[in-house]
């Protein structure tokens, strides 16, 4: 019911055992998934600016965030903490969002972490090879920053 209000006023209700079991889920599920920690994410991103939307609007959908400036940094992080989700600009120094991808995607200590690209680079053979490099998600600079909150909950499962 708290749901179907929110949705007549517009209100963002937060999800609670009780909202969560009216649409039939698993009592034991749902508490286990509300006591699960944040998401984690790791952003490679070398414009300052995109950087800071990025954190700003992941820290308040509750991730985890770290940002580091070029790949270098990113694939470092990603080795020493896998995160659930990488965000990686394709256009970086020391090593380009590509490259990260590859190398992320050929250790199978590093299997599980899912890859979204993010480029000012709308070009179709770049989002092929994305994709063939393994990458879970290809989105396009200008971003809407909400969806890209959306987009990072979908592939880290929750």
């Amino acid at each position: 019911m708290a749901e179907a209000v929110a949705r007549r006023t517009k209100l963002r209700v937060k999800p609670t055992v009780e909202t969560r079991l009216s649409s039939g889920a698993d009592p034991a599920n749902v508490e286990s998934q509300m006591a699960k920690k944040p998401y984690t994410v790791i952003v490679a991103e070398d414009d300052p600016v995109s950087a800071k939307i990025l954190l700003n609007e992941l820290q308040k959908a509750g991730f985890k965030v770290q940002v580091f400036p070029n790949g270098g940094e990113a694939i470092q992080a990603i080795k020493q903490s896998p995160p659930d989700v990488a965000i990686l600009d394709l256009m970086m120094p020391k090593l380009h969002g590509f490259e990260v991808c590859r190398m992320i995607k050929t250790d199978p200590a590093l299997k599980a972490v899912k890859v979204m690209i993010l480029t000012a680079r709308a070009y179709k053979p770049d989002q092929d090879k994305a994709m063939e490099l393994g990458a879970d998600e290809f989105v396009l600079k200008p971003f809407a920053p909400n969806e890209i909150a959306q987009k990072v909950r979908t592939l880290a499962g929750g």
